[in-house]
């Protein structure tokens, strides 16, 4: 799993990804220049379901973290399920993380609010679905940007920010399996 200056390997819940360094609050999702957000954002996450013994990995990769509102994301996901029952769908959510931060005198940004909300969710049966039981899987997934979505505010001066997250989430029918969180990603408005 690749990082970035900013950015630390995460665990909780089943869930692996790369979240911005939690050292201080200055760098709790800071803007990057703009060449950095041509970069990869990669993920990967293992669960044992509670009635198996052995885990479903999965793994995520996006070519860049700059997307334009309306855009096609394709991503490469792999799977691997070594359970013995079928993996027959696929979870997809774009999610907003808008954070206000109030700001001193002294021009030092602080967290006051933070409040997340799903943007778009959208199940996919990619090709290859469903997965068969201890079997890997290897394919590129689609997921449009809704045309409708506020564009990114990325402002290290500003007292509020907008930035998105992608949650892709697999398992076996009713039971939770691997989630991966990629992100930040900046959405760019799209001019007409």
């Amino acid at each position: 799993m690749a990082t970035d200056k900013l950015s630390v390997p995460y665990t909780q819940m089943g869930i692996q990804t790369t979240v911005p360094d939690q050292t201080s609050l200055a760098k709790k999702d800071v803007p990057r220049p703009d060449s950095e957000w041509d970069q990869m954002l990669k993920g990967k996450a293992e669960v044992v379901p509670w009635n198996a013994r052995l885990p479903i990995t999965l793994s995520v990769t996006l070519p860049k973290s700059r997307y334009w509102c309306g855009d096609k994301v394709i991503m490469d996901v792999e799977i691997y399920n070594q359970t013995p029952k079928q993996i027959k769908k696929m979870t997809v959510t774009l999610f907003k993380r808008s954070c206000s931060y109030a700001i001193s005198k002294q021009g030092e940004r602080k967290l006051n609010a933070r409040k997340e909300e799903d943007v778009h969710q959208m199940m996919v049966i990619p090709h290859g679905f469903p997965v068969k039981p201890r079997f890997h899987y290897n394919y590129k997934v689609n997921f449009k940007i809704p045309f409708s979505v506020d564009a990114s505010v990325v402002d290290p001066t500003s007292s509020f920010e907008i930035l998105y997250y992608l949650r892709i989430t697999t398992g076996v029918p009713r039971h939770h399996g691997p989630a991966v969180v990629l992100g930040p990603i900046k959405l760019e408005p799209r001019m007409v």
